[in-house]
């Protein structure tokens, strides 16, 4: 799954190769989710999912909420057998992208290859960030992004410490496993003082508050590219200069021509990419 935060990092990382500091930007997690959701959509037009359902078409037609398109039918006697018996003829169905309607000459249970949407949304998150030994009070490790309120839970066996209260940056939680804070600004830091001293996993789960992409991995390289491209193009666009950080003090460079500069170079490098990706499920249907 790959979430906002993921792809926050890899903009960190071009500023920063750039010299630039990522919060001289002025942009709000507000603006960069836009982008990141119109960079998905921009990718899976070049690069969408290959999925197979199971349903029963007819000339009524059936809805196929999230297809872009319809590869093939094939005739499937039963859901559960896995045997296929034959491809369904072009000729004897058809596919409207536009109300995303598909529509066979006879009613009659099939499997449908198509090319679909990412699924974007709000998912569990779940990950095992630490571990502790036997007798240690103190630990410290990072949750993978941002959360939304009332949803995290820390556990480690029955224990369990939640969300308690928030003052700015820095969230306070609390309950059978300890107590500590969790602070926003450093990448999801967790401070934590157990009560339950006992060895054992430490497990984090919530729902992220910025939108994740579950059909794509935390490392997808053609989506963090597009996505530097994007934001260094929206950056650019703005026409914006300066000459000093007023966070920092410390002088920088930033104009247009930079940024634009090496957004094109990295939309190059993007193309030549997907060139050699691009167009492996239109074979073996």
């Amino acid at each position: 799954m790959l979430m906002f935060e993921h792809a926050l990092e890899s903009i960190k990382n071009e500023t920063g190769q750039l010299l630039i500091p990522f919060e001289s930007l002025k942009l709000t997690e507000d603006r960069l989710e836009k982008i990141f959701i119109k960079t998905a959509k921009k990718l899976q037009n070049k690069r969408p999912i290959r999925d197979v359902i199971f349903t029963v078409a007819s000339p009524d037609g059936i809805k196929i909420d999230n297809a872009l398109t319809v590869l093939a039918l094939k005739y499937k006697i039963y859901e559960k057998w896995d045997r296929v018996v034959a491809p369904v003829e072009r000729s004897k169905w058809w596919f409207d992208p536009a109300t995303r309607t598909l529509r066979t000459l006879f009613a009659a249970p099939f499997n449908v290859v198509y090319l679909r949407e990412y699924k974007m949304g709000y998912y569990l998150i779940q990950d095992t960030p630490a571990y502790c030994v036997d007798g240690e009070d103190e630990i410290e490790f990072f949750i993978k992004g941002d959360f939304k309120k009332g949803t995290l839970k820390i556990k480690k066996g029955n224990s369990i410490a939640e969300e308690i209260s928030r003052a700015g940056n820095i969230v306070n939680i609390g309950g059978t496993l300890g107590t500590g804070t969790i602070d926003l600004a450093n990448n999801f830091k967790v401070t934590l003082t157990l009560t339950d001293t006992t060895a054992g996993d430490i497990i984090t789960e919530f729902y992220n508050k910025r939108i994740a992409i579950q059909d794509l991995d935390e490392n997808d390289l053609a989506f963090h590219m597009w996505f530097t491209v994007d934001v260094l193009k929206s950056i650019g666009s703005l026409k914006y200069q300066a000459t000093l950080s007023p966070e920092t003090g410390l002088p920088f460079s930033l104009q247009s021509d930079t940024l634009l500069d090496r957004a094109r170079q990295l939309e190059d490098e993007l193309k030549e990419y997907l060139v050699k990706k691009a167009h492996w499920w239109n074979f073996g249907f």
